[in-house]
């Protein structure tokens, strides 16, 4: 457990909150800090860090042409554990996309989701591979039926749930199109649910090629994220500023659209600026409550304008507050089961260190 004096956000961040046009409406969230871990990151490509169910810290990161799994010790930022990609068995395969996440089970077994095209051949494949506690590759999961895989998180059982797209609704095999897929741990898929988005025209009349609307889907699946926690499957539609959430079996128990940051930053709104919001991250927090990161853009013209910002709202996805975050203020990482949110902060020195915030409201 991080055990450090609480500090107010204000201080932490400096200006986090000042840069921008703070909205605010009854029940005020206040934010404060509950502790911090300094993280030696030895690259500066990654994604993560995410949070095992046994609080370790696993992000995966890229120097040259060479990846490798890092682990941390959730309680100090110790590494203890540095995993090179090298022995997995990518022979004869080539354009190899890894998923960004890197889902662990509670045994400690590390998931890596990948897309790569065979050499020779212009039709793509999908596994998901598996490295043990000590980071020694294992094996390969093959999905089937096959769904390319774009993202990956795990359950406590070791079921694993995929974000991705369904090859066969775009062969003709189904006319169901989901996009996310549960699969055991062996690979054979259980079920699919969250339905693609309405009103997109995916297939042609005969239903055997490509609609119009595909790289909306592909756009949707690319920038959207699901994870597993306190029994839910989250799944987040960036563009949309949606959540949906699901029990295990892939019963939908709600659909949440957040209310973009745009018209709070944009004070006397301006008629010549179009604005638009991109979901970067949603970490569900205490009360019922979420902390959103947006990549925000104002354009005018051939003027462009963007920057990240950092919001709160209710559980209905009504905006509390928001502001526009400096470029060396926190990304929002997770949270924990008792509501705390993470954040990755970058000092001067160009360190990290993982900072735990609690927000109650006023």
């Amino acid at each position: 457990m991080i055990d450090v004096k609480v500090k107010s956000l204000r201080l932490v961040f400096g200006s986090l909150w000042l840069l921008g046009v703070l909205r605010l409406s009854a029940g005020t969230p206040a934010v404060q800090e509950a502790g911090s871990v300094p993280l030696t990151i030895p690259t500066i490509r990654f994604s993560g860090p995410f949070r095992s169910f046994s609080g370790d810290l696993y992000l995966m990161g890229t120097v040259g042409n060479d990846r490798a799994v890092y682990r941390y010790d959730g309680s100090n930022g110790t590494l203890t554990g540095q995993f090179p990609l090298s022995s997995l068995p990518l022979a004869g395969k080539t354009m190899m996309h890894f998923s960004p996440e890197v889902a662990v089970d509670t045994d400690g077994n590390i998931f890596l989701a990948a897309v790569w095209r065979p050499e020779g051949t212009r039709q793509t494949s999908t596994g998901i591979f598996v490295l043990d506690r000590n980071g020694v590759y294992t094996r390969t999961i093959t999905l089937s039926p096959r769904v390319e895989a774009r993202h990956l998180t795990i359950d406590r059982e070791g079921n694993l749930y995929v974000l991705g797209m369904n090859t066969d609704y775009f062969s003709g095999k189904t006319d169901l199109c989901m996009m996310i897929h549960k699969y055991t741990p062996g690979g054979t898929r259980v079920t699919a649910f969250s339905d693609c988005p309405a009103g997109y025209s995916l297939r042609n009349q005969t239903g055997l090629t490509p609609g119009p609307d595909l790289s909306k889907l592909n756009r949707d699946i690319n920038l959207g994220s699901v994870w597993f926690q306190n029994g839910l499957i989250y799944h987040v539609l960036a563009d949309l500023h949606t959540v949906k959430t699901f029990d295990t079996s892939g019963r939908q128990v709600k659909q949440i659209q957040f209310e973009p940051p745009s018209a709070a930053l944009t004070t006397p709104a301006d008629p010549t600026v179009a604005s638009s919001d991109e979901i970067r991250r949603v970490v569900p927090i205490s009360g019922g409550r979420f902390m959103l990161e947006w990549l925000h853009a104002d354009v005018s013209g051939s003027t462009r304008h963007s920057g990240r910002v950092l919001s709160i709202h209710d559980t209905d996805g009504k905006l509390l507050t928001s502001a526009f975050a400096p470029a060396s203020a926190s990304a929002v990482l997770f949270s924990d089961e008792a509501g705390s949110a993470y954040m990755l902060r970058r000092n001067i020195s160009a360190s990290h260190e993982l900072v735990r915030v609690n927000v109650s409201v006023q």
